[in-house]
Formats: structure tokens, C-alpha cells, sequence
């Protein structure tokens, strides 16, 4: 078993590599290719002449609803960071979670829980 100043260190490592919290974005981004609602365009009937690529920022929101933004190209590079940041975070906070609890199961087999 893991001691309890074992487990402590790990919890300040990981809470020490947490990333700047500002600048954050939950979702994906993805490239893709579409179709425009001019019905006489050559898209609508050749798939290989649809129109982009384009980068779309897509989430979910609510109870499995997503939602879509087309990002400009001059913000691709900041999107992507954003949602890479989102990711390292949720990732870090996992990891101080299961951290703290090893260290509350480690407290309570001692009969130090809530120190």
C-alpha cells in the first residue's frame, strides 16, 4: 500500500502541473467537407465537390444536444489549444481525484479520516 506522504507528494506533483484555467473549451475539432443550400451547386449532386474543408468546434450541451461553431481560421490555433487545455485539466483532476481517494482509504484503514 501506498503511504499517506507518498500519496500527498503525488497530489501536490499533479495539482502543480495544472494549466491555465482561462483559457479553456470543452469539445472537438474536426474538419469537414459540406454541402451549401443552393440547389443548382455542384455539391449537392458531387460529393467531391463540396465546399471547405472547414474546422467545427463541436460539444454537447445538455442532454445529448450538440452544438456547432465553423472557427476562423486565424483562431484554429488558439481553439485548439483551448480544447487540448480542457482535456490536460479534466485529465490532472481525475488523477488528483483517485489521488484523494488512495489517501482518504489509506487515512480511513487508520482511523485518521479528515485529517
Amino acid at each position: 500500500m501506498t503511504s499517506e506522504r507518498t500519496l500527498e507528494r503525488r497530489r501536490e506533483q499533479l495539482a502543480g502541473r495544472l494549466p491555465e484555467v482561462g483559457e479553456l473549451i470543452r469539445g472537438s475539432v474536426v474538419e469537414r467537407r459540406m454541402r451549401c443550400g443552393k440547389p443548382s451547386c455542384r455539391c449537392q449532386t458531387d460529393p467531391d465537390a463540396a465546399h471547405g474543408p472547414y474546422l467545427l468546434l463541436m460539444t454537447t450541451v445538455g442532454r445529448g444536444k450538440t452544438r456547432t461553431m465553423v472557427i476562423p481560421r486565424d483562431e484554429a490555433r488558439w481553439v485548439r489549444g483551448a480544447v487540448r487545455r480542457y482535456r490536460q485539466l479534466e485529465e490532472l483532476l481525475e488523477s488528483i481525484s483517485e489521488t484523494n481517494w488512495q489517501l482518504l482509504k489509506a487515512r480511513a484503514d487508520r482511523g485518521r479520516v479528515g485529517r
